[in-house]
């Protein structure tokens, strides 16, 4: 009943709300504030009740602190992140500098945007931002701050929707995403490619990913 949202992992360890376990669910690490699960020997884990998030490796040490908001694991060896910036009047750290890590913690691309992200539900009075952007197929789905869509690709060049259609799924899947438009108060589904070429016209009044 603990476990965060059914996302189980056994690589290496099983996440529960704010500790890890093994796989015959023996406690192994202290209490966090809150625990996402590992992948790729990777684990984002909020370290303290004010947020404070951290990344740390399969021997729970720290290799990146002090996140002010990051997606929830990493994949395809890398992962969006917002920084924590400089501290506010009550000294509560501000969103700083969006930025793609590696799994060693390494700033591979510094992002000429900022991520747009959204606060998880409250845990325990703790509120958690979630960053959209993880790569997935070679390819990420970002929402930056000015509420624009847009797709990345692993040379971080910005591709574009046609004018008009919206992102309905954060993520590619067989090389397509779903996407929507309206049309006299009417939305409407269909998917793009990786290159935002609209290969199946909305046309339907709903759709999921393939």
């Amino acid at each position: 009943f603990d476990m965060v949202e059914r996302n189980i992992s056994s690589e290496p360890w099983i996440a529960s709300r704010t500790n890890f376990y093994s796989k015959d669910m023996q406690k192994v690490s202290q209490r966090y504030g809150r625990v996402y699960p590992y992948r790729e020997n990777r684990a984002v884990i909020v370290e303290d009740w004010d947020g404070n998030s951290q990344i740390i490796n399969e021997n729970f040490e720290v290799i990146v602190d002090k996140i002010y908001a990051a997606a929830d694991y990493y994949s395809e060896d890398l992962i969006p992140v917002v920084l924590n910036g400089e501290l506010n009047d009550e000294e509560y750290a501000k969103p700083g500098k969006s930025c793609y890590l590696d799994t060693d913690g390494n700033i591979v691309y510094e992002c000429n945007f900022d991520f747009s992200y959204t606060s998880r539900s409250t845990i325990k009075h703790l509120q958690i931002p979630l960053v959209i952007g993880s790569f997935v197929e070679n390819v990420a789905v970002v929402k930056a701050k000015e509420n624009q869509w847009f797709i990345l690709d692993r040379d971080f060049n910005k591709h574009f929707l046609p004018e008009g259609y919206e992102v309905e799924s954060s993520s590619y899947s067989n090389g397509l995403l779903l996407v929507s438009k309206t049309e006299n108060k009417e939305k409407k589904y269909g998917f793009v490619d990786k290159n935002c070429n609209v290969v199946i016209p909305c046309e339907f009044s709903y759709a999921e990913s393939f």
